[in-house]
């Protein structure tokens, strides 16, 4: 399975003073912990990070260490769904693609094999994996109404690459998986501090 990592938005609920995906969590910038988690997950064959003209300075960044395996593609900038189009067609994607957001800093590899395990076994052409809303740690949340339980999006999904790249209805499997630090979206500094209260939970 290919592995995507959407790290082109403008990340202004930050209000940082750095792209997003670079703003420091213990010392490290937020994408290189997400990097690591999907280049250490089995079954990924190809990794690629999609950057647009709103984090020049994270192409840079990515560009710059030269991740091996690791792929930087460039999108316009025009939205999320436009730039995971874009992404997943100049990626040369195809098949099944898990896609996150470079915000999830704790995600692990085992969420991640949970995920495409699902999907697997879902039979459908896009998985998307949802979070208890009591269970959410971020500050600023959109929460709704899923199988009747309030849940909250967390930016990882798996999605079939032609029928993104043909526009095409596609059927969904909603996963709700109780991680709430492994799928704490960094939004907002008070989110920074809540990831980094469970990173040092998880070193304890």
């Amino acid at each position: 399975m290919h592995a995507l990592v959407m790290a082109g938005g403008k990340g202004s609920r930050m209000g940082a003073y750095v792209e997003k995906p670079l703003c420091l969590l213990e010392g490290r910038p937020l994408v290189a912990y997400v990097l690591a988690a999907v280049c250490n997950t089995p079954g990924i064959d190809g990794i690629a990070i999609a950057v647009s003209p709103h984090t020049p300075q994270t192409a840079a960044y990515v560009e710059r260490h030269g991740i091996p395996g690791v792929t930087v593609v460039h999108t316009t900038g025009r939205g999320y769904h436009e730039d995971l189009a874009e992404a997943v067609s100049t990626a040369g994607c195809t098949g099944p693609v898990l896609t996150l957001a470079a915000d999830l800093p704790l995600v692990t590899p085992s969420v991640l094999s949970t995920v495409m395990a699902a999907y697997k076994r879902a039979g459908t052409q896009a998985l998307s994996v949802l979070l208890p809303a009591a269970s959410c740690r971020s500050a600023d949340t959109a929460p709704f109404s899923c199988n009747g339980m309030s849940v909250v999006a967390t930016g990882v999904n798996v999605i079939d690459a032609a029928s993104i790249l043909l526009a095409d209805a596609m059927t969904q499997y909603d996963l709700i998986l109780d991680a709430p630090d492994e799928l704490c979206n960094v939004n907002t500094p008070a989110d920074l501090l809540v990831a980094g209260a469970a990173l040092a939970r998880r070193k304890q």
